[in-house]
């Protein structure tokens, strides 16, 4: 009789054609029968496991091994052999079929890997990376356990996708792969979790725009090798909102994406813990009723993301939605990506306190709006050279595009560091046209020497076959010197109008062309 040579056995059951569960120990019995010189190990499909605890006839195969086919009542009796390469009908089912339905719906999912200890993390992934393609396999807290290993993914395609695989190792030994829905799982929050924590949130922090991302914190890589960091967790997310308020006490922009929120419980902390807080994404949570934002409704916040949480697909129509919002926000001016309030004509808001304005302070003033007028007519240029002229040395520019669910390690591309890395970003956004008569200039002082100016408007941008108009908001933080002004920092936001703004804009824009047919005619 031929050995196997990984000592390894597959197991299905032919018994009228129907897959019924098997006693994994009942075969480790009878196993040595068939070669007493052998310490077999049994590979069971996952579907096998489902109902009875022993089949009288099943057929077990292995890599390089002859097929067996066993009468576990007689198992001495009636054995036959046959090649492996030739693939089951049984396995092809299993690699062809899409499980989503079989798995119930959750925030992650415990994936384990039958004798994986034996094999290293990059190995075990590499084999995964194939079933769940073109999704992207995210291992979070990967550890061993016994013989095994184990570890959770958030993504319920790569759940599915896992289900019932297998991995075959060189020897033609079948690791086979199981997928749970666990409960929460287990986190010590001790003073080094506690640490390495803070340390992630620190590096997510952009201090010149005052901010922090987040967005799916579990994923960060610091942390996903050796906890699950999930702000589901009501003591994570009261430590991380510590953090928040001892090292970012003046944090105006804070992004929670995709975190499987306890939302009632995050937008209290927000309110008593940041106080200062004016953007807000909470996009991609929990969100099942627009009552629960109350408790943000102290905070004024300029801008916020709700989109991607079941409430938004309660409403049919988009001004129910942006009205029920603004009960709890009322001073909100953008809502996912939208600008809510109408744009003003060109104007000039002094910002800070309701002191009469120096004569020093408004002709510093006058200073900046002159220096805005020429960085835009420049913008607007084919020359976008000449802006080298307006930043500092070591300037700082970040772009976050209307989209709010762009990937933090995207987002990150889009940071830039330094004039001569500004510039040539700059250089290559699409051509525009901005709507000067339409802009609004808020500018207040923030340091001796110093000015704050943020700039809000509409401008058209001009592609190969399209013209479309977009919202903007940018925030410079502009030196006052003797040789003129230099912008330190820039943020720029940029978002859709939402259609009734357009509708508006598109009829001004006729009414204006055919004024000006009407003029021409008139000369004629």
């Amino acid at each position: 009789m031929p050995k196997v040579s990984d000592k390894t056995l597959r197991c299905h059951d032919d018994r009228n054609g129907k897959n019924k569960s098997v006693d994994k120990s009942y075969y480790y019995d009878r196993l040595p029968k068939i070669d007493t010189s052998a310490d077999y190990s049994l590979v069971i499909p996952p579907k096998i496991l489902k109902q009875a605890k022993r089949t009288p006839s099943i057929r077990t195969y292995a890599r390089g091994c002859p097929k067996v086919t066993i009468n576990l009542n007689e198992y001495n009796n009636n054995v036959e052999y046959f090649n492996e390469d030739t693939e089951l009908e049984s396995d092809r089912m299993v690699n062809e079929t899409s499980y989503d339905d079989e798995l119930p719906q959750s925030d992650y999912y415990k994936i384990m890997i039958s004798d994986g200890h034996k094999y290293t993390k990059d190995y075990i992934i590499n084999n995964l990376v194939k079933y769940v393609a073109p999704e992207t396999l995210l291992p979070i807290k990967y550890r061993a356990n016994g013989n095994g290993v184990n570890f959770f993914v958030d993504d319920r395609k790569v759940a599915a996708a896992l289900l019932f695989r297998e991995i075959t190792t060189p020897r033609g030994r079948k690791l086979t792969v199981r997928v749970t829905r666990p409960p929460f799982p287990r986190c010590i929050i001790d003073d080094e979790f506690k640490e390495r924590v803070k340390q992630a949130i620190m590096r997510r922090y952009v201090h010149a725009t005052k901010s922090v991302d987040l967005s799916k914190f579990h994923r960060d890589f610091d942390l996903a090798s050796d906890y699950f960091c999930a702000l589901q967790c009501p003591l994570i997310l009261q430590h991380v909102f510590d953090v928040l308020k001892e090292h970012m006490p003046d944090l105006e922009a804070l992004n929670l994406t995709g975190n499987m929120l306890n939302v009632g419980l995050t937008l209290r902390l927000a309110q008593l813990k940041l106080s200062k807080l004016k953007i807000l994404h909470i996009g991609d949570n929990s969100i099942k009723n627009m009552e629960e934002i109350n408790a943000i409704q102290d905070l004024e916040l300029e801008e916020l993301v709700l989109a991607g949480n079941p409430v938004c697909k309660e409403y049919q129509s988009r001004d129910d939605y942006i009205k029920d919002v603004q009960k709890w926000c009322p001073k909100l001016l953008r809502l996912d990506g939208m600008c809510l309030q109408k744009a003003m004509l060109c104007g000039v808001v002094n910002g800070g306190n309701n002191m009469p304005a120096s004569a020093e302070s408004e002709q510093a003033q006058q200073f900046v709006i002159q220096f805005l007028q020429e960085y835009f007519l420049i913008f607007d240029s084919e020359n976008r050279e000449r802006l080298l002229n307006l930043y500092a040395k070591d300037a700082c520019f970040s772009m976050t595009p209307f989209d709010p669910h762009i990937p933090i390690e995207d987002r990150e591309k889009l940071l830039e560091q330094g004039r001569w890395s500004i510039v040539p970003f700059l250089y290559k956004m699409p051509r525009t046209s901005h709507y000067l008569d339409r802009l609004t200039v808020d500018i207040s002082p923030t340091a001796e020497g110093t000015m704050l100016a943020a700039v809000a408007g509409v401008f058209k941008e001009f592609k190969e076959e399209e013209k479309p108009i977009r919202y903007f908001n940018r925030t410079f933080t502009i030196i006052l010197g003797g040789s003129g002004c230099l912008i330190k920092s820039e943020e720029l936001i940029i978002s859709e109008l939402p259609e009734t703004e357009l509708e508006e804009m598109d009829t001004e824009v006729e009414t204006s062309d055919s004024e000006t047919e009407e003029t021409d005619s008139e000369d004629l």
